[in-house]
C-alpha cells in the first residue's frame, strides 16, 4: 500500500524475497497520494464507472444459484 503497487501472492520463497527487494527499492508514496487513490477507487465503485464488464443480472441472467442460466440461450 505504501508503494502504490499491487501484486499477486508469490509462490516460492525466492519469488517473495525478490518481490520484497523490489518493493523496498520503490519510493514511498505520500499519504495524500494514497488517500487520493483510495477515494478514486471508492468513487468509481460507488458510481459504477468503468464497469462495462460487470454482469447485469436483470438483463443477462435468469434463475438463481446453480440453476442460473444466460438469457437468450447463450
Amino acid at each position: 500500500m505504501q508503494r502504490g503497487v499491487s501484486f499477486t501472492v508469490p509462490r516460492t520463497r525466492a519469488e517473495a524475497s525478490r518481490l520484497i527487494d523490489e518493493l523496498r527499492r520503490r519510493p514511498v508514496d505520500s499519504a495524500a497520494d494514497r488517500r487520493r487513490d483510495v477515494l478514486a477507487v471508492q468513487d468509481a465503485m460507488a458510481t459504477g464507472r468503468d464497469d462495462a464488464a460487470r454482469v447485469r443480472e436483470e438483463l443477462e441472467v435468469t434463475g438463481y444459484g446453480a440453476s442460473a442460466t444466460w438469457k437468450g440461450g447463450r
